[in-house]
This record gives C-alpha cells, sequence and structure tokens, in this order.
C-alpha cells in the first residue's frame, strides 16, 4: 500500500465543517502522525503529509497553518504554508493562543507594584526631592529601572502622574 493510500484510510470527513479529522496515532496538542516508511524513515506530522500530497513541497523555512484552527485536521483545504511567524499571528487573531497579560505586578519577576511606579512616576515631577538612586534604594530596583519609568519605557499605561 502507498502512503497517500495508507494516508487516506487514516481519516473522517466531518460534512458541516468541511474538516477532515485525523483518526490515527497523535502527537502533542492533537495533531495526526503518520509512518512514512520503516521505523528509520521515522514519522511526519499528518497535515504536513497532506500539504505535501495534494498541494506540493512545503518550503523549509515554513509550517503548514490550519485555516480551521482544527490541528486535527488534514484537509487540504484548510491548509496553508506560512512562516512561523504568520502562524503565531494568525493564531492570536483567532483566539487559538493565548498572550499572557505579564504587564507590570502581573510579571512573575515584577518587584514594582502599580502604586510604587506611579510614585517613581510622580518623583520625576518633583525631582528635586528625589534621585534615582535614592528611589532605587526604597524600592529595592536598579537605577536603570527607574529611569526606565522616568523615560517613558516601562509602566507606560500609568498616566496618573499627579
Amino acid at each position: 500500500m502507498t502512503l497517500q493510500e495508507r494516508f487516506e484510510q487514516k481519516f473522517q470527513p466531518v460534512p458541516w465543517s468541511g474538516c477532515w479529522i485525523w483518526t490515527a496515532a497523535t502527537k502533542e496538542h492533537g495533531y495526526g502522525v503518520i509512518g512514512i516508511g520503516s521505523r528509520k524513515q521515522g514519522t511526519m506530522k499528518a497535515h504536513r503529509l497532506s500539504y505535501t500530497l495534494y498541494k506540493g513541497d512545503i518550503p523549509e523555512d515554513c509550517v503548514v497553518m490550519h485555516l480551521c484552527n482544527n490541528p486535527s485536521c488534514v484537509n487540504p483545504d484548510h491548509l496553508e504554508v506560512g512562516t512561523r511567524k504568520q502562524n503565531q499571528r494568525y493564531m492570536v487573531d483567532c483566539g487559538r493562543l493565548k498572550v499572557p497579560n505579564n504587564q507590570g505586578e502581573k510579571s512573575v519577576g515584577a518587584k514594582l507594584t502599580e502604586e510604587s511606579a506611579l510614585e517613581i512616576k510622580r518623583a520625576y515631577a518633583g525631582r528635586g526631592k528625589h534621585t534615582a538612586t535614592g528611589l532605587a534604594k526604597k524600592f529595592w530596583v536598579s537605577r536603570a529601572a527607574i529611569y526606565e519609568i522616568w523615560r517613558g519605557k516601562n509602566w507606560t499605561w500609568l498616566t496618573d502622574a499627579k
């Protein structure tokens, strides 16, 4: 049996979505996988094989994107070649890839709170009283962190510098 014949036995078309759902072995995140020959030849992700069989070669620096947002789909009409960056952008735009909000004190390594960052911003307005060194010691951060806040590079969404 050819690789294409084996491939075509391992998916189930879904009429209402148009997806061809992979029913054989899967890998991480639900992507289908198929052996491409002997054990030495290894395996290939099913959606990549589908693209190759029905549309042609995949450029070396590209990935195969799922336009249907279904990792187990192998319908070549739902697949498109793109760069990793394009794929990430598409996943974010479709809501499939959640980009965490690590702003400010939500960041894992945050040392400052919004209130302390506001205090640092306010200190810039009355700069005669405060130095970057003094504020850095007070808040246990580097002078560079203070300067980044003063320059408007960090904590940019905080506008209440009364």
